[in-house]
């Protein structure tokens, strides 16, 4: 994918990397002063054509670890080794770019692990990354295992300050004593469009206070997804009448292959996996995928 180092720049710029200071504040959204009426609404939906069919265009980042920059590489190609630069947010924000001019109807994950991993990322404690992801303008997030590196109160304000939703049906808030709490965010997120309703449900690694240090996630209790899986996958279909549901995850390659195979996992149609260290070729084959690692971005209706 080619850019221009101007663009690179104009983007690195805007995101707040080049210069003194990294802007924090939330986007200002001017209200109308005119009331909505319910006849114009009514009146509105009459007039909107609803397409026979069309297509949903889902993109997933994940473990990208802060890196903002293009860097080397190690790829496998024709039976040798290969360094090539790739990477870095400003790349993406141009491949992004193309994509939602080809799709309005492009929805774009990042599944964890987004603030921890470089040098900016730790002088900072996370904070320069918030004004690059939301200038990359994801539609939601889920909580990977290094979220909680500055431990929990920075967590929830360094992923409180990004525009788009987070989930995580796993993650919830230790009371003490081992009781558990509420939802640190929000179990599942619906997109709609057309009349037709994704749900995203979100699950991150609950062996993470188990492989990290423990004092990195105190306060917080994990939970296995098949504890309270089915129940959500019930919501979803039943009750927010979606058409597909989608498990985001940050489980690594075996958990989300056991996962796929347990019955708590019916009625779910991908699951987009997260903590799976991969450089996809120019033309992958996905042959024979299961479900338990899907590369599908394109849903077509």
């Amino acid at each position: 994918m080619s850019i221009h180092k101007k663009n690179r720049r104009d983007f690195l710029v805007k995101a707040g990397i080049i210069g003194a200071g990294v802007s924090l504040n939330p986007l200002s959204i001017p209200a109308s002063d005119e009331p909505v009426k319910s006849d114009d609404i009514k009146t509105a939906k009459k007039e909107e054509k609803i397409p026979s069919e069309f297509t949903l265009n889902i993109l997933q980042t994940t473990d990208v670890h802060c890196q903002v920059h293009p860097h080397d590489e190690l790829f496998w190609e024709n039976d040798r080794i290969v360094f090539r630069k790739t990477g870095g947010y400003a790349h993406l924000a141009t491949y992004l770019k193309k994509e939602r001019k080809k799709n309005d109807h492009t929805f774009v994950i990042d599944t964890g692990d987004m603030f921890q991993g470089s040098e900016l990322s730790v002088k900072t404690t996370g904070k320069a990354m918030q004004p690059i992801l939301n200038a990359l303008g994801y539609d939601l997030y889920l909580p990977g295992n290094w979220e909680v590196i500055y431990y929990k109160e920075a967590m929830q304000t360094l992923l409180g300050h990004l525009y788009a939703p987070k989930v995580c049906a796993n993650m919830f808030h230790d009371l003490g004593d081992g009781k558990k709490g509420e939802h640190i965010f929000p179990p599942y997120h619906i997109w709609e469009v057309n009349g037709v309703k994704i749900g995203f449900l979100g699950y991150t690694d609950p062996l993470v206070p188990l492989r990290q240090s423990p004092n990195y996630s105190k306060g917080i209790i994990y939970t296995k997804p098949e504890e309270n899986l089915a129940h959500y996958v019930h919501v979803l279909r039943h009750q927010e009448n979606c058409a597909f549901v989608i498990i985001v995850a940050h489980l690594g390659l075996s958990q989300q292959i056991y996962l796929a195979n347990l019955p708590e996992c019916e009625g779910v149609d991908y699951i987009l996996g997260g903590e799976i260290p991969m450089r996809e070729s120019a033309n992958p084959s996905f042959a024979n995928m299961p479900k338990s690692w899907s590369p599908v971005h394109s849903v077509r209706l």
